[in-house]
């Protein structure tokens, strides 16, 4: 078991192509670990103001302003807090 406020040992990202299962798998994971889940596809449309599904084919992805950068070190700064997972349990 982790120490309370201390940081969590590890931090899992899912990475794949748009429609894979990330968020299903993530969800999944994060319910079985008892840890918290964080979409960032649904952050990244939160800041761009539309769906994934909806970026044109030219720009194809949020990437290219930054936002999916944005979203994804803001997940991490939040995952990172002591509060975060709040206790190692046998799995």
């Amino acid at each position: 078991m982790r120490a309370p406020g201390t940081q969590p040992s590890v931090v899992i990202s899912l990475i794949g192509y748009r429609g894979s299962g990330k968020s299903a798998v993530g969800a999944a994971l994060a319910a079985r670990l008892h840890c918290p889940f964080i979409d960032t596809d649904q952050r990244v449309e939160s800041a761009a103001g539309r769906t994934i599904a909806r970026f044109s084919p030219r720009t194809a992805k949020p990437s290219s302003g930054g936002i999916e950068s944005a979203a994804l070190a803001a997940a991490l700064v939040e995952l990172m807090r002591p509060a975060a997972c709040p206790a190692e349990k046998p799995y």
